[in-house]
Order: structure tokens, then C-alpha cells, then sequence
């Protein structure tokens, strides 16, 4: 009589998931998760662990850094206070104020991150000049109708 044996290697199912929220403006966030699913031998159970933790923790820091470098051009981040501002009127229509004005703060700080140093709301759009020590606003245009 012969006899087999199989020697089956038990494995552990491993999930992680991690996630993080970011504000981006004051009412408004960012979220985004990852998840690892995977089975692996039990001997390997604790290196396993950390190298997908780690794995994760990485891609978390890596999208928070971007998230944070780079904020949307959220209405609400420029539309808090910059109506209450002290414009000052160019002759080319645009207005201005210094950018270190009190209370111009959160929206020099979105322009200095923003692409190209601009951004919008609903009625301006808006743009850090003469090396970062001005702020230029000017009335969005609205399209005519083409009849008229």
C-alpha cells in the first residue's frame, strides 16, 4: 500500500486600508482611500504586514503632499472675504490691493499655490502681480448673446 501526503501551507488573508481627508477650502475636502487585499503564507504574516503597511502609508503621504501643494480653485476658498477688501480702482478696470493686506491672507496663500498664480469665483477672477506684492482682480466677462 502506498500513501501520499500533501503538505499544505496555510495562508492568512491580509486586508489594510487606509485613507486620509484633506480640507480644501471651507466647506469643501478631499478624500481618498487604498486597500490592500491579499492572502500570504503564515510564516511571512509579519514582514507582509509591514512592507504593505508601509505601502500604503507611502501613497497616503504622497497624495496629502500633492493635495496640499496644489488646492483646488475652490470658490469658497476665494470668495470669504475679498468683496470686503479695500479695492482700489486701474484704470484698465482691474482693482488691486497689496497682497500682505489684513485679511487677504487665505487668498494670497491660494494664488502663491495655484498654477499660473490665478484663480476665480463666481464675478472675478484673480491674480498675484508684480513679483507677489500686488493683487489684481478683474470682472469675469460674461458672453453676449450673438444677436445683439
Amino acid at each position: 500500500m502506498e500513501s501520499s501526503v500533501t503538505i499544505e501551507r496555510l495562508k492568512t488573508r491580509i486586508i489594510i486600508h487606509k485613507g486620509a481627508t484633506i480640507p480644501t477650502g471651507q466647506y469643501s475636502n478631499e478624500r481618498f482611500d487604498y486597500t490592500i487585499d491579499s492572502e500570504v503564507p503564515a510564516e511571512q504574516l509579519p514582514k507582509a504586514l509591514d512592507k504593505m503597511d508601509a505601502w500604503i502609508d507611502k501613497k497616503v503621504s504622497t497624495q496629502k503632499a500633492a493635495i496640499t501643494a496644489h488646492p483646488r480653485n475652490d470658490p469658497e476658498t476665494t470668495s470669504k472675504t475679498p468683496n470686503k477688501l479695500p479695492w482700489k480702482k486701474l484704470q484698465s478696470g482691474k482693482e488691486w490691493i497689496f497682497a500682505d493686506q489684513e485679511g487677504a491672507e487665505e487668498l494670497r496663500k491660494t494664488l502663491q499655490n495655484s498654477v499660473n498664480h490665478t484663480c476665480q469665483d463666481a464675478e472675478y477672477t484673480y491674480q498675484l502681480a508684480k513679483n507677489q506684492r500686488f493683487i489684481h482682480r478683474s470682472p469675469k466677462t460674461r458672453k453676449k448673446a450673438e444677436n445683439q
